[in-house]
């Protein structure tokens, strides 16, 4: 079969021609074409064709498919399974399935096509019971084999052939064996494995040391997949694993220094006589992981080109090794080093000789070429405040983590050097219990406790005027001549009262939790060292210990430049980066008086990063810095309560802008006070639309303060308190109680001010000199500032009746304020919800029943829950333009929706609901229309997995 020329061939009675071009397959037809043709008499292959026209009808409605392939396969399965005692046990399976098997449910053409045998050994010995039991040695041994062969019913090469009828047309035997060898699939797995070989430990044994074979564990896999088939000769894989585990754990071993000196037992001394020192390590372990994987394939020739084919390789290996250090050095200051090296072992190309095996050998024995090195050094103190009397309320940590990482250039851009980099995070946390601190006055205590004192003071003026009448020689009487007891002593009882209720409000902070945490880090390309002992280059004391430790030096960079650990090439573009991530948090809890409940919490985030290309300038004959940008953002929890209800919905202005536009005067002559001024009355150096100008005076105007007292940075320090109310104590009064079960109030309070990205000023000069009329260029350019505000919910009421019925009561407010500096625009948008809501729970329900099981009626009787929420929302976008008396309406509306439903628990899984929603829409713009929409219905809902 050829492509270019047409092979012909005639039918036996010389009426017919069929034309050939290429190697067609009529198993994979896609498209029939079916015309009609008179030939002239020249180019007839017909010799009784005279050549003339011909008029005829020509009928093609149908393609028959004959002599359907009847013929069926058969299929088997054998399994054996043995134990042989507590050594192991060896299971052996095979199956067989021929051409034209399929089970009951499978269609015509998804049927066998192929003759397909298996077989499968697998084999688990427990070789530690060849050596005494004393021994204890574990020796688990896996080992598997499997092979499977499938012989096609039509040959691959050409897929509409049986394959039969091709080995019948062989003429030998020998080229009948290839052909039946090129066509088959032929697939073997071998697998040995040595999984945790080790020597157990001797439980009688009390001393354990370092050398011990018993800190050992060793494990080994061996696997390989051999496979043969119509497009490949030959495709084989081999894999070794071995890993090598070692852990000791040392005896503890801390002494005491002062406690022999210091023998009192004064709570006082215990910072000093608890002291202690860890004279050894806590534990010690690394791992050695080798890895090497070999593969080989040879693509068979089915083209009839006379090609040379070679065989193809793959080849991996690699050796990992993984370390890991602990020490105690007093039971407060813990250290943990990890380590990890990756390396891996060069083999030459081509296949496995004699010299190439020397070659990979010495490589090994040199534990290959590193192209990672990883560390990390984690320090933890517990700061010892507890074991102060005064301070053991307060439970405080520090932590220090630092990492260092290097990674080898990729091996076609060697010239470009290796990447290094480190961090660092440094964590404080602090929870301060105050009620253990009150707890350190009895009088105190008991108010927590609410205990009433007066019980106690009584008591305690007895025992005084007891003492005083006993020293006079008196009687213990009164003028009445009346027995004085501890129960009739005259107190002020409504003083001592006000005075516990006075301090039980002084004593309303619980307890409080501070977090705080700095991530640094630093990436630095195109260093050409390589790692030594702990990652270091100890001969050039790169990149030095501090490095390694993960301490950051903004300088680093041109340090390593000076001493020459840099590449030089100029290709080099890949970035230097720092970056700086800052974050606070503060949470306090507050229980003024009992069930009222304040959660008081504070945060602030500072995100920065620094970037820029630090390379060699074969101009200046020095490394230089190309495009330095630093960037980030900002976010912290602020104040705004005093406007968030001021000012009417419909007016032009609200009170809060002007205030922001009047600001802007005081903010200027703060930061740059006396000198020359501008027709608006700014100062040199500060307009109307200075950025260091307008986020301050934004800033005041929008929290209600004082300009003049107010921050003037644009990140300021200090987080304002955002918190959350619940009172849950009016269902315990009792007139309260015989008709509702629980009711709470709750209020929450949510603000904060985000910047979302700055980014450095290219053009900013520290000694810029001001101008009137004229900005100083700012440090950052900032795009917009936001104020995001939730009272969510200003006040919210839910009810709990004894008669089963549930009422709620919400009121929320939103407002989003955003300057954006693009176009000195303020965007405002406001939200007020209403909702209102009651519900019902009906107990053991039976609804009717039409559902029989065993020729009874199923009776459903459970609860049925009814919910009826009716919301009123309502919203207003507007627009404040700087310096222009106007106020543009972007858009609003009021909203208003009613949601009935009802729910029916069928079973704890299954739910079923009827619904209904109506929502209608009024817009306060006239560039949009009302809308109303109504959807009801029905829903079931399944729950999985309970």
């Amino acid at each position: 079969s050829s492509l270019i020329l047409p092979f012909t061939q005639f039918d036996k009675a010389n009426k017919g021609r069929i034309t050939v071009l290429g190697n067609p397959d009529l198993s994979n037809v896609k498209v029939i074409m079916i015309g009609v043709r008179n030939p002239s008499k020249d180019n007839s292959f017909v010799n009784t064709d005279n050549g003339e026209p011909h008029c005829g009808i020509i009928w093609i409605n149908e393609l028959r498919v004959t002599d359907f392939d009847q013929r069926g396969g058969y299929a088997a399965i054998g399994k054996i399974a043995t134990k042989l005692a507590d050594f192991g046990k060896v299971n052996v399976s095979g199956s067989i399935k021929t051409v034209g098997f399929g089970s009951l449910e499978q269609k015509l053409q998804e049927r066998s096509k192929e003759d397909l045998t298996t077989f499968d050994v697998q084999t688990y010995l427990e070789l530690g019971k060849f050596f005494p039991q004393k021994a204890k040695v574990k020796i688990p041994m896996f080992y598997n084999y499997s092979q499977s062969r499938s012989k096609p019913q039509y040959n691959p090469l050409a897929p509409d052939i049986l394959l039969k009828t091709r080995l019948d047309l062989a003429q030998t035997r020998e080229e009948r064996d290839s052909i039946l060898y090129a066509a088959e699939t032929f697939i073997s797995r071998t697998s040995l494995n040595f999984m945790n070989v080790q020597k157990m430990r001797n439980p009688d044994k009390r001393k354990f040391h370092f050398y011990d074979i018993e800190n050992v564990l060793l494990s080994y896999a061996y696997n390989d997949v051999f496979k043969r088939d119509i497009n490949a000769e030959y495709d084989f894989k081999q894999n070794h694993q071995f890993v090598l585990n070692y852990n000791y754990t040392f005896k503890e071993k801390n002494i005491t220094p002062f406690r022999k000196v210091i023998k009192s037992k004064s709570k006082y001394l215990r910072p000093i006589t608890d002291f202690n020192i860890g004279l050894i390590p806590q534990s010690f372990s690394f791992q050695t992981q080798i890895d090497r994987r070999y593969g080989e394939m040879l693509y068979r020739n089915n083209t009839n080109i006379q090609t040379i084919l070679t065989p193809l390789y793959e080849k991996n290996f690699t050796i990992k090794r993984i370390y890991e250090y602990r020490h105690d050095f007093t039971r407060s200051l813990k250290l943990v080093y990890n380590a990890s090296v990756d390396a891996y072992v060069y083999e030459p190309a081509g296949p496995i000789t004699p010299e190439t095996r020397d070659t990979i050998l010495r490589n090994f024995s040199r534990m290959g070429n590193t192209r990672s090195f990883d560390h990390k050094i984690g320090l933890s103190y517990d700061i010892p405040l507890r074991k102060f009397p005064v301070f053991d309320w307060i439970n405080a940590r520090a932590s220090y983590t630092g990492s260092y990482n290097w990674r080898e250039a990729p091996p076609a851009a060697k010239e470009l050097g290796n990447t290094i980099q480190n961090a660092q995070t440094t964590q404080l946390s602090a929870n301060l219990n105050f009620v253990s601190l009150y707890g350190k006055v009895k009088f105190f205590k008991n108010i927590n406790a609410n205990k009433s004192n007066i019980g106690e003071i009584r008591k305690k003026r007895f025992e005084e005027l007891k003492e005083k009448y006993k020293k006079e020689g008196k009687e213990l009487v009164d003028e009445n001549g009346e027995k004085i007891t501890a129960e009739n002593i005259e107190i002020n009882e409504g003083f001592y009262k006000l005075l516990e209720s006075s301090l039980r409000f002084l004593m309303s902070l619980k307890n409080a939790t501070i977090n705080y945490s700095l991530n640094q880090g630093t990436i630095l390309p195109g260093y050409d060292k390589r790692p030594q002992i702990l990652g270091n280059n100890w001969d050039l004391n790169a990149p030095g210990l501090p490095f390694l430790a993960g301490i950051q030096d903004p300088d680093f960079r041109f340090i390593a430049a000076r001493n020459g650990w840099l590449t030089r090439d100029t290709s080099l573009n890949t970035l230097y980066m720092q970056n700086y991530i800052e974050n606070l948090t503060v949470n306090a809890n507050l229980e003024p008086f009992k069930d009222f409940r304040i959660n008081v919490e504070m945060n602030r985030q500072m995100t920065k990063n620094f970037q820029e290309i630090f390379r060699y300038d074969e101009i200046t004959g020095d490394f230089v810095s190309r495009s330095p940008v630093e960037g980030g953002s900002f976010s912290m929890s602020y104040w705004s309560l005093p406007t968030a209800l001021k000012g009417r919905w419909n007016e032009d202005k609200s009170q809060a802008y002007q205030n922001f536009e009047d600001n802007r005067h005081v903010i200027a002559h703060r930061l740059s006070p006396g000198g020359p001024v501008d027709t608006f009355d700014f100062p040199a150096g500060y307009t109307r639309t200075s950025q260091d100008v307008i986020i301050p005076a934004f800033l005041a105007a929008y929290a209600g303060k004082n300009a003049m007292l107010t921050s003037l940075s644009n990140f300021p320090a200090i987080p304002a308190p955002n918190w959350r109310i619940t009172y849950s104590g009016l269902s315990k009064v009792e007139w309260i109680k015989k008709y509702i079960k629980n009711i709470n109030l709750n209020h929450a309070y949510r603000s904060s001010y985000n910047v979302s990205n700055f980014t450095s000023n290219l053009n900013y000069d520290e000694n810029e000199i001001p101008v009137v009329g004229k900005n100083l260029i700012p440090k950052y350019r900032i795009q917009t500032i936001t104020i995001t505000e939730q009272l969510a919910p200003l006040l919210g009421l839910d009810i709990n009746w004894v008669n089963n019925w549930t009422s709620r009561i919400e009121y929320r407010t939103t407002r989003n304020i955003s300057f954006t500096f693009a176009n000195y625009q303020t965007a405002e948008i406001r939200d007020k919800d209403l909702t209102i809501g009651i519900g019902y729970r009906a107990k053991e329900v039976q609804l009717p029943s039409f559902i029989k099981y065993h020729n009874k009626k199923v009776i459903l009787e459970n609860d049925l829950n009814f919910r009826l929420d009716f919301t009123l929302r309502t919203n207003r976008s507007v627009i404040y333009k700087l310096d222009e008396n106007e106020t543009q309406n972007v858009g609003g509306s009021r909203v208003l929706t009613l949601k009935p439903y009802l729910d029916y628990v069928i079973n704890d899984n299954l739910t079923i609901r009827l619904f209904f929603n109506r929502n209608v829409t009024k817009p306060v713009v006239s560039t949009s229309y009302p809308t109303s929409f109504t959807n009801f219905g029905f829903s079931v809902r399944y729950t999985l997995g309970q």
